[in-house]
C-alpha cells in the first residue's frame, strides 16, 4: 500500500468534503452534494488502492467502484443506500436536463443528513483500510 498515495487522495476528499459544508451553508444544495458524491468517490478509490494496491477504475459511479474493490460483500444496506443516492449528483453538473429535478427534491436538511451519513461512511471506511 502506498500510504503517500492514501494521503493525496484523502487530501482532495477532504477538501471536497469541506466544500461540500461551505455550500451547504451558502444554500447551494445541488453543488454541496456534487461535492459530497466526489469525496466519496475519492475514498472508495482510496479503498481500492489500500486492498487492490493498484491504480483505481476511471469510473465514477460509487457502487461500480464499491463492487470492483470487492466492498459490496461488506457493506450494510445503509451505505448501500448511501452510495445509491448520491450517485445521481455527478450526473447533474454534465446533463442540465437533470438539474433541476434533482435540485427540487433537496432541503438544507436533507443536505445535512447526507453529509453526516458520508462522514460516518468515511470513518467506517477508514477503519477498514486501517488508515
Amino acid at each position: 500500500m502506498d500510504k503517500s498515495l492514501l494521503d493525496q487522495w484523502n487530501k482532495l476528499a477532504v477538501n471536497d468534503l469541506k466544500v461540500s459544508k461551505i455550500l451547504l451553508r451558502e444554500n447551494q444544495l445541488l453543488l454541496s452534494m456534487f461535492h459530497l458524491q466526489q469525496t466519496t468517490e475519492k475514498y472508495l478509490k482510496m479503498y481500492f488502492i489500500a486492498k487492490k494496491n493498484g491504480q483505481p477504475p476511471y469510473v465514477h459511479n460509487l457502487i461500480r467502484i464499491a463492487e470492483v474493490s470487492d466492498l459490496l460483500v461488506t457493506i450494510d444496506e445503509n451505505h448501500r443506500d448511501l452510495l445509491n443516492a448520491l450517485n445521481p449528483f455527478y450526473i447533474t453538473t454534465r446533463y442540465p436536463a437533470y438539474k433541476n429535478n434533482l435540485e427540487s427534491t433537496l432541503t438544507s436538511d436533507k443536505v445535512k443528513d447526507y453529509i453526516e451519513r458520508t462522514e460516518e461512511f468515511i470513518s467506517w471506511l477508514k477503519q477498514l483500510m486501517k488508515y
